[in-house]
């Protein structure tokens, strides 16, 4: 029973990082937790927000171009299509 449960948990982990909310996991795999306030919203880790639809403010800002040293619009990280770098 333990390895049952163990096992559902480890599914609605894996639902929960796809970004699935967690009310919705509780119902699904009848986890027995309360309904939490913020449960019916999905969360994606940072890692996986598509390149362009980053904030201006969470964006790093470039570099300051210093003499002999790569120009504002050289430097910095280059992200991808899939946002890694």
């Amino acid at each position: 029973m333990q390895a049952a449960r163990r096992d559902r948990l480890e599914s609605a982990k894996t639902g929960f990082d796809m970004g699935i909310p967690f009310n919705e996991l509780n119902r699904v795999f009848d986890l027995g937790f309360k309904s939490l306030p913020w449960g019916n919203t999905g969360f994606l880790p940072s890692r996986l927000v598509a390149a362009g639809s980053l904030q201006q403010s969470a964006a790093p800002a470039a570099p300051k171009s210093v003499e002999g040293g790569p120009k504002s619009d050289e430097g910095g990280p280059k992200l991808t299509k899939a946002g890694q770098l």
